[in-house]
């Protein structure tokens, strides 16, 4: 599975299979060209239209999973999945503090993370 951002479970178990079959298109794809390198591949002018038509077809089934429009800009996208993740740290600290260890509430709850140019720092 190549899904790394917040995506609610029941969406993923009803999209699961179409994500499933459109990835291993994607490597089967990729395999038809042993020689090539993925610099290669991924050329935007070069790229072998078997593997751009897959890759299109995932982009379609992971924008349905997360309930995307497919004219979403990748500027809208990115600030959707960042909405959404914090969301979920804010619904973690709040169930944090309800089920504190020693029965308080933690100390620190869980900062969302903010990748810079040049490091990963949380966001306090």
């Amino acid at each position: 599975m190549y899904l790394n951002a917040p995506l609610h479970a029941q969406n993923l178990t009803s999209h699961y299979a179409r994500i499933t079959r459109t990835a291993q298109a994607i490597l089967d794809a990729r395999a038809l060209y042993p020689d090539s390198s993925l610099a290669d591949l991924y050329d935007e002018v070069t790229m072998p239209s078997e593997l751009r038509k897959v890759h299109q077809a995932n982009g379609c089934a992971v924008m349905e999973a997360y309930g995307f429009k497919h004219d979403m800009s990748e500027a809208e996208i990115v600030a959707e999945l960042f909405k959404r993740y914090q969301a979920l740290v804010e619904a973690e600290n709040k169930q944090s503090e309800i089920k504190g260890s020693d029965g308080r509430k933690s100390k620190k709850p869980r900062s969302p993370r903010k990748k810079t140019s040049t490091t990963e720092e949380a966001v306090d």
